[in-house]
């Protein structure tokens, strides 16, 4: 009998020190968020300095620590939070729609994982944007609009971009858009969906403002049709605004499953909290600012990172019959003599190159690595 209450006093034991341990690790996690989300933060600032003022803000080893950093921190938080959700989320999967919830949720995450690289060349072309950089930010239009049309960034970037009086070359976007017929179907199925999603519980405002946009443009898109004055330009923006309803068709079904998920209602009273995935206005938040950030954050850590063989590269060359020169700013290098040609590294003020050839006011430094010449100065030699 002894022995048996001596090894219910241990089990009991071993369950709170896993117990403290959890806690402790979700405890981390939570400050690991707050770190990360102040240094994303910081990041974003920084890029709005560099943005305007065309001046080198994060030099690259601060810009590659600064990004694994995050990642680092980001890590221990969805950790932390798998290790605090699991316990309390078994009881209820027998609950079939707390398990709807979570499976949409995962499905939101898949689709998140589908469209980052999307998100990459947006964050590109919104920061291309603002520092006034024409053809990178019409180079990103057109990758959107060919390979990631339905990234919800993508209407920001047109926004800005007609807010900063930036030309789209609109003529070669126009084979990536969709049809008249096809864009009045999408405004179509906003309505219908949308007289449903208002049928459902939670969130009857944003519902009304979903159904009220659907039927304006439906109402626009009949009007247009059937008097065939369609320009390209109206096509691309109804366009955009079908995507912006199916981006809130979204968010507004996952609010809708976790309310049902919920089970109570506002006369109820509180009950012990059921563990549910995020709600929709954070997963909003995080898809429409957090991940931008993350997105352009994650470019210059690639770049950075893919700069590295090409500056040991420049640090071995021992060529003496080449001009040398020194970069006068952090600059970008790009794989042809063109800022539309794709970027494919950085280099750090005051990095020593050697010129090969020299075409459009580009110079070559190396194999597919162009840099623009106005950015450089000769070396001082003796």
């Amino acid at each position: 009998m002894e022995s048996e209450n001596t090894d219910i006093k241990k089990r009991a034991i071993s369950l709170d020190s896993l117990r403290a341990v959890g806690n402790t690790i979700t405890d981390a996690g939570k400050y690991a968020l707050f770190l990360a989300l102040v240094l994303i933060g910081i990041w974003f600032v920084g890029r709005i300095f560099a943005a305007f003022s065309h001046n080198t803000v994060f030099e690259p080893i601060l810009t590659y620590c600064m990004a694994l950093s995050v990642w680092i921190l980001l890590g221990v938080f969805v950790f932390g939070a798998a290790i605090h959700c699991a316990p309390q989320l078994i009881p209820y999967l027998r609950r079939r729609n707390v398990l709807i919830s979570w499976v949409f949720f995962g499905l939101l995450g898949a689709a998140i994982l589908y469209v980052i690289q999307g998100y990459r060349v947006a964050s590109m072309g919104l920061f291309a944007i603002m520092s006034g950089l024409t053809e990178p930010a019409r180079q990103s239009f057109f990758q959107l609009f060919k390979f990631f049309p339905v990234t919800p960034m993508l209407p920001i970037n047109l926004v800005a971009a007609k807010a900063m009086g930036l030309g789209l070359e609109i003529d070669s976007l126009m084979p990536f858009v969709w049809s008249s017929s096809y864009i009045l179907m999408c405004f179509v199925w906003s309505l219908v969906y949308g007289a449903l999603l208002l049928r459902m519980q939670g969130g009857k405002f944003l519902k009304v403002v979903h159904l009220a946009l659907s039927l304006a443009g439906l109402i626009i898109m009949m009007t247009l049709k059937s008097l065939s004055i369609f320009t390209e330009e109206q096509l691309i923006f109804l366009q955009m605004g079908a995507l912006i309803l199916f981006f809130l068709q979204v968010l507004l079904t996952y609010s809708s499953l976790r309310v049902a998920a919920r089970g109570k209602n506002e006369d109820m009273e509180e009950t012990d909290p059921i563990p549910l995935p995020p709600t929709a206005f954070k997963v909003a938040l995080f898809l429409l600012l957090i991940l931008p950030i993350l997105a352009d954050l994650q470019n210059q850590f690639v770049l950075v990172s893919n700069s590295r063989p090409i500056l040991q590269e420049l640090a071995s060359d021992q060529s003496k019959d080449q001009a040398q020169y020194v970069t006068v700013t952090q600059i970008s290098i790009h794989s042809g003599p063109a800022v539309g040609d794709d970027v494919v590294g950085i280099l750090p003020k005051g990095t020593l190159v050697h010129v090969f050839e020299k075409k459009y006011g580009w110079v070559c430094i190396g194999v597919n690595s162009w840099v623009s010449s106005k950015f450089l100065s000769p070396a001082q030699t003796g």
